[in-house]
């Protein structure tokens, strides 16, 4: 589900031990230990995408490809009033979570100073603490913190854009919901299949220096 999962990444597991090489050490160790122990050991692996198809080919796993089943909406978005023009939902729990992009989400909200912003989820790590600081500084931003998910929908709802800053995130399902609700994503990196990239559901900035208020407008 994540294509982090089948990419050698030292800065997953530091144990506390920061930048050193003793960190490096420790997560090479960590990293040999989940691809032999749950990759390797799998008779097979499920992929979301093209990407992860060539990356468990390049390993030599044996993996089938279940792709995504949505299509852009045939019909137009539901009537109302639309209240942000953009929404960030996501939880952030535990500190291995810091790349759920809430740092890049503060980037994008202080350059896109003119657009409204609603972030949504939960967070109890320490990681989110000084991006939600900022977040809430902001004039242009509202932070719901966590609301139920009836709400959150009607959130998504009301909002322009679902705004996905993750790096790392296979195919999320916020991207899911917002398309579901006609509303299109605009992606940091994540472009599973193409499916943002081709314009049809959205759009995929391939990195944090596209994503200006260009895109968003």
């Amino acid at each position: 589900a994540n294509d982090r999962d089948l990419v050698e990444d030292r800065s997953r597991l530091p144990y506390g031990l920061g930048s050193s090489p003793a960190a490096a050490a420790a997560s090479r160790r960590e990293d040999a230990y989940f691809r032999r122990g749950a990759i390797s050991a799998a008779d097979w692996i499920v992929t979301q995408h093209e990407g992860q198809n060539a990356l468990c080919a390049r390993m030599g796993l044996r993996h089938l490809l279940i792709p995504n089943i949505v299509t852009a909406p045939a019909d137009g978005p539901p009537a109302g009033p639309e209240e942000h023009d953009a929404v960030w939902v996501g939880n952030v729990l535990r500190e291995n979570r810091s790349r759920k992009g809430l740092v890049e989400l503060v980037g994008l909200a202080e350059t896109a100073s003119s657009l409204r912003f609603a972030v949504v989820g939960h967070f109890s790590s320490a990681a989110a603490e000084g991006p939600l600081e900022k977040l809430a500084a902001l004039p242009n931003v509202t932070v719901f913190g966590p609301r139920p998910h009836d709400e959150t929908l009607a959130l998504i709802a009301r909002s322009r854009v679902v705004v996905n800053t993750s790096a790392w995130e296979g195919l999320s399902n916020v991207m899911l919901e917002g398309w579901a609700l006609y509303r299109p994503t605009l992606s940091l990196c994540v472009d599973p299949n193409g499916l943002l990239s081709s314009g049809q559901l959205g759009g995929c900035a391939g990195g944090p220096r596209a994503l200006q208020e260009s895109r968003l407008q």
